[in-house]
C-alpha cells in the first residue's frame, strides 16, 4: 500500500510544503510531465519496478507454501 499513495499526495498536498510529502511515484510524475525530463523519469520507473520485483520475490519465497487439508 505504501507504493499507492500517488493520488493522495497529488490531490491534497501536491508534494508540498516544499518537498516534504514527495513520494517516488509523485517524483516520477513531476519529472516526466512537469519538467519534461523523460529520461530521468524513465530511469526512476525502472528502479521502482526493480524494487517492487525484489519485494514480490521476497514475499513469495517467505510465504507459507504448504497445503493444509
Amino acid at each position: 500500500r505504501a507504493f499507492q499513495v500517488f493520488d493522495i499526495v497529488a490531490i491534497l498536498t501536491r508534494g508540498g510544503p516544499g518537498t516534504s510529502s514527495h513520494v517516488l511515484m509523485y517524483t516520477i510524475y513531476t519529472e516526466g510531465f512537469q519538467y519534461f525530463n523523460i529520461s530521468y523519469a524513465s530511469a526512476l520507473t525502472v528502479i521502482f519496478l526493480l524494487i517492487l520485483m525484489a519485494f514480490t520475490i521476497l514475499h513469495v519465497r517467505l510465504s507459507d507454501k504448504r497445503v493444509h487439508y
